[in-house]
């Protein structure tokens, strides 16, 4: 919010256009006023990165989706150069999964998806990209790795150690498979 001494449309024009919510000019303003417009602005505020989120996450699981993902790989990959540093990418795929959806009703698909984003959620670092992309396919973006070949192929393995145990989706044990 901008409060200014200057009554100008110009530049009221102006600064929001660069991004202030409100402009006041003093003269004209209250003590109501100035706290009606701080509670719009952080009210609009509040709705856009509910926006944000809603437009760059997965509704069913809550992980980033597609676009959040491509955007991220694509500055994790200048960072990957910038540095000489070593980047994999892992698309996960759920075998059978329309079987799954067919015999037992897209509710137990939609919670077996939630299960397994938050199985492959605690095999990631904080550094790694984790992502939904559609249906029955998630996708990983491993950093930070010193020895490539010996880090993702740990991390394939931890990835795989998580389908080991079956999902319990209100009482069908599922054997989950991923490729």
């Amino acid at each position: 919010v901008v409060l200014s001494e200057i009554e100008d449309e110009i530049l009221a024009i102006k600064a929001l256009q660069l991004g202030a919510q409100d402009f006041l000019v003093k003269w004209h303003t209250n003590e109501h006023l100035l706290i009606r417009a701080v509670q719009y602005a952080l009210e609009r505020k509040q709705t856009e990165e509910h926006l944000y989120y809603l437009a760059h996450h997965d509704a069913l699981t809550g992980l980033p989706n597609r676009k959040l993902f491509y955007d991220e790989l694509k500055q994790r990959l200048a960072t990957a150069r910038r540095h000489n540093r070593p980047l994999a990418v892992m698309f996960i795929d759920l075998g059978h999964f329309k079987h799954i959806n067919d015999s037992l009703g897209h509710h137990c698909g939609d919670m077996l998806l939630q299960m397994v984003g938050k199985r492959l959620a605690g095999c990631v670092r904080a550094t790694d990209c984790l992502a939904r992309i559609g249906g029955d396919e998630f996708i990983i973006a491993l950093t930070d790795m010193h020895h490539p070949v010996e880090d993702s192929t740990a991390a394939a393995n931890k990835i795989m150690d998580i389908f080991r145990e079956p999902f319990l989706v209100e009482k069908h044990a599922i054997d989950a498979r991923v490729s």
